[in-house]
């Protein structure tokens, strides 16, 4: 869940894409825009399980918690990306 970071007439027509959201926070170097026009809400939420057999309820800091493991994800692969394609992490014959 997302809203929009300030009220501004601009954002009108910009739509909320949650995969280029997440490849955006994701990706360090890259930068596609929808980071910038939107931010997380921190509010509790409630998913349900199929047939409505159980509710589970998400805590405020968890949509927070997940930014920044993609955030730390995108920057331990883009490390490891670097260190195969410069050379340092070799397959062993």
């Amino acid at each position: 869940m997302v809203q929009v970071d300030k009220i501004d007439k601009n954002l009108k027509g910009f739509d909320f894409h949650p995969v280029i959201y997440s490849f955006d926070v994701m990706l360090p170097v890259v930068k596609l825009g929808e980071a910038d026009l939107w931010t997380p809400m921190s509010k509790e939420f409630s998913l349900h399980t199929p047939f409505e057999l159980a509710e589970i309820k998400i805590p405020p800091e968890v949509t927070l918690y997940v930014v920044w493991a993609e955030k730390v994800f995108g920057w331990l692969a883009g490390a490891i990306l670097i260190a195969v394609v410069g050379g340092l992490i070799k397959k062993e014959p």
